[in-house]
């Protein structure tokens, strides 16, 4: 799977309403609603996807988005543990403003 085929289907994951806005699913506190699981399952695939292709911004992206479906489920520990390492990769990426995105978000947690 290419690129461009890995954005696509990271789109559709966001058409479906796993983000909200700026606050991905796990901040935005959906309660009841599923979307966190939804969440979780999706951006799962998203993760595999990317690593068949070992498309590291791609893991980041999803990396990130399993942080927060955790952290919305109410698992803090595992939600930090994928935000760490969706950090890892933006370090390995050189994108400090995500790495300093992601060092706010970690410690706000």
């Amino acid at each position: 799977m290419n690129r461009v085929i890995f954005k696509q289907k990271m789109e559709r994951i966001s058409a479906l309403g796993l983000d909200m806005g700026k606050r991905r699913i796990g901040v935005a506190g959906c309660d009841g609603t599923g979307l966190s699981l939804q969440a979780k399952s999706y951006y799962s695939q998203a993760l595999e996807l990317a690593k068949q292709t070992e498309d590291i911004e791609g893991q980041a992206e999803a990396q990130q988005g399993l942080g927060e479906a955790y952290y919305g489920l109410n698992n803090k520990k595992e939600g930090i543990t994928w935000l760490k390492k969706s950090k890892d990769n933006y370090i390995i990426l050189g994108d400090k403003l995500k790495v300093e995105e992601l060092e706010r978000r970690i410690n706000s947690l």
